[in-house]
């Protein structure tokens, strides 16, 4: 069932090949100069997008719930790009191209498994600051949220490739396995994120590493008990299965400067019944069922090194499911039967040196598909889309104290859908950067991008001001603009006769400023940042005459701050913590200022804490989450209930290249949703078996 949001949304990210990150590092490359500036004027291409929560209606075929809750950076992410200037190889100062100013985390490989998360969706809400709304269960539907602002207004890319849904604009976490990823980025909203208010997440394909050939594989079962900690008892011991299995081989030693070629395979099947207990309002427990799952995919990387300054890359991916979407607790009836499938490819040069050592650039191509078969009690449902994809890079360092960035990003999308009709479109976005740096401690950084979708032309400036002192402290302030087109659905809606889209609206438009404050010693690391956005035009569904259709009619003040902090008492052991605190008023039709309207599933308070410890070979990690309520409407007429989950886990090596991982989640069984009506899993063990062959 797709959900008509009260305030709607979506976007066409800018894609994010392996050029983007080195756009400021100082590398060079042989791609042609004149090929980089054709393709970074390519013309603006038309566009749409698609989620803010709100109010809604299930109306028809894919879940896309809306998300619950804000985000902010992990403390301890020892991945966060410094802006502090670097001197490399060609002599060239040059800077991150992260400032403080910016919210921007990443998550490594070596964190992503560490982490135990059998799902994309755990391993956000387990590494970042990205928070995840689901139906409940392994396998179901679910969507991101970042910042107050949810679905199509988080854009993601794999490999520099747009994930976000042409129909609706939103992402399903569901679609990755984060076991064939290589790291996760997160940039929060500003230059470089696409213009979206909730910012982007970037996903990177694992390729091979240096040294030879590996293999890998594994086997996973969870298990959920039906009785409260600490006198559990099995409700289903076999409920989840996965298989995985990857083979690798990476550039040898004598290969990685001059050339040469590295490659990795991966794939994953797994099943779930997701027959799991919960606790109902009165207290009994019961036996949550009718939501079983199945699906399997593969993944494959080619990394060419075709000379010292120019990398090749080949990627793609491909993944299906088959399962049963529950419906409200209250409800006897199955939500609907579906099927999907989805195709991933993309090619990117990445280039270091164009012509001489002042200019570095790159280029990505990209196609992705999507297949959804939805039936339910109204008949059955069909909608493919096709996405072509293509971004160029160009950087110029003409001195120590200034450098140049332009880029141009394009999407063209061909929509074959039951009730959308069969339509294409694009987006297409060129920017414009530069990095001024007059001192060694201080750096400026001014942006502007034009963003068009066929009908309309949106500018979005940012700027970016970042400065450091003493041996560990750095600062930044910046501000922004945000906007996002029309999805669709919200455009061409026509599938059912009590729901209409709308071909005259306009594109969301918001404007944002925030600040960021970090310092690192030795052995800690704490951050405060707050940003606040004022967000106005959003689509939102109403109805008159007994046809729901949607209109620019949303507005919402939305601020989010938050604190950090990381520590090291002993060489093994890390101790970490965030509180995040979310404040945000509707604004939209009749409602004003002194209603003091939340916007929905939006929690006030958020804490997070995390503790791992290595003894001896074998890690040691737990973590808690507390969340405040949630209001489910517009109107704040009802709200879902606070709740605190623990979880724990320990990965153990067994020798021989075999190791196992555990882990409980939910440790006290702790009664919650995300969505209302959809409770989620109580306590739930599992347990990975893992055989490695190493060079």
């Amino acid at each position: 069932m797709i959900r008509l949001p009260g305030l709607a949304t979506g976007l066409s990210c800018p894609p994010r090949g392996l050029f983007a990150r080195r756009l400021f590092s100082g590398r060079a490359s042989g791609l042609s100069f004149a090929f980089i500036l054709a393709l970074a004027t390519f013309p603006v291409l038309p566009a749409w997008c698609g989620d803010l929560p709100g109010e809604s209606r299930e109306i028809a075929p894919e879940p896309t719930p809306e998300a619950d809750a804000p985000a902010g950076a992990v403390p301890g992410d020892e991945g966060f790009s410094d802006w502090l200037p670097l001197e490399d190889d060609s002599g060239l100062t040059v800077t991150g191209e992260r400032l403080p100013a910016q919210s921007a985390e990443r998550v490594s490989r070596d964190r992503i498994l560490d982490s135990g998360a059998g799902t994309l969706a755990e391993l956000l809400e387990a590494e970042t600051g990205l928070s995840v709304s689901g139906y409940g269960g392994r396998g179901t539907a679910g969507s991101l949220s970042a910042g107050g602002f949810s679905g199509a207004r988080v854009g993601v890319t794999i490999n520099g490739v747009p994930l976000n849904s042409p129909l609706t604009g939103g992402f399903d976490p569901g679609d990755v396995d984060p076991e064939s990823l290589d790291s996760v980025e997160i940039l929060g909203p500003g230059a470089g994120s696409g213009g979206l208010a909730g910012g982007s997440v970037a996903l990177s394909l694992a390729g091979p590493v240096d040294g030879g050939f590996r293999l890998s594989a594994s086997a996973e079962n969870l298990a959920y008990l039906s009785a409260k900690f600490p006198d559990p008892a099995f409700a289903s011991p076999l409920d989840s299965q996965t298989l995985r299995f990857s083979a690798e081989r990476g550039y040898a030693a004598d290969e990685s400067e001059t050339g040469g070629s590295g490659w990795r395979v991966g794939g994953f099947a797994g099943q779930s019944m997701n027959r799991f207990p919960w606790t109902d309002g009165n207290g009994a427990e019961r036996l949550r069922e009718s939501a079983p799952v199945g699906e399997a995919g593969m993944n494959a990387s080619l990394f060419l090194r075709l000379s010292p300054w120019t990398d090749l890359s080949a990627v793609a991916l491909a993944r299906g499911a088959e399962r049963t979407v529950a419906g409200p607790v209250d409800s006897p009836a199955s939500g609907g039967e579906q099927r999907d499938w989805r195709t991933v490819e993309s090619l990117t040069v990445d280039s270091a040196r164009l012509g001489s050592d002042a200019f570095v650039g790159g280029l990505s191509l990209g196609h992705t598909s999507y297949r959804l078969l939805w039936q339910d009690g109204t008949g059955m449902s069909r909608n493919d889309s096709d996405t072509l994809s293509a971004s160029a890079r160009l950087g110029w360092y003409p001195s120590r104290e200034i450098s140049f960035a332009l880029g141009a990003d394009a999407r063209g999308d061909a929509v074959r859908s039951d009730h959308a009709g069969k339509r294409t479109g694009g987006s297409g976005t060129l920017e414009a950067k530069a990095e001024w740096r007059p001192a060694a401690s201080f750096v400026a950084t001014p942006s502007l991008g034009i963003a068009g979708d066929g009908s309309s032309v949106v500018p979005v400036p940012s700027l970016a001001l970042a400065w450091a002192w003493g041996s560990g402290s750095s600062a930044g302030v910046s501000a922004w603009r945000t906007y996002r087109f029309p999805s669709l659905n919200d455009l061409w809606w026509s599938g059912d006769p009590t729901a209409e889209g709308n071909p005259d609206l306009l594109p969301e438009d918001g404007w944002g400023g925030g600040a960021r404050f970090r310092r690192r010693e030795a052995r800690w690391d704490g951050s405060l940042e707050a940003r606040g956005t004022w967000y106005r035009n959003a689509v939102q569904w109403s109805v008159d005459n007994s046809v729901w259709s949607p209109e620019n009619l949303g507005e919402a003040f939305v601020f989010d701050a938050g604190a950090s902090l990381g520590w090291e008492p002993a060489k093994g052991t890390r101790l970490s913590g965030r509180y995040e605190w979310l404040f945000t008023r509707v604004v939209t039709g009749d409602l004003d200022w002194g209603d003091g309207k939340y916007l929905p599933y939006s929690p006030v308070h958020r804490a997070r804490f995390g503790i791992s410890r290595e003894v001896s070979s074998a890690r040691l990690r737990l973590a808690g989450e507390y969340v405040g309520s949630r209001f489910t409407g517009i109107l704040n007429a009802s709200a879902l209930s606070p709740y605190f989950t623990l979880d724990a886990g320990a990965f153990i090596p067994l020798g021989a290249g075999f190791s196992a991982d555990m882990g409980l989640r939910n440790a006290f069984g702790e009664s919650y949703e995300l969505l209302e009506g959809y409770p989620m899993p109580g306590t739930s063990l599992s347990l990975k078996l893992e055989w490695r062959l190493e060079p």
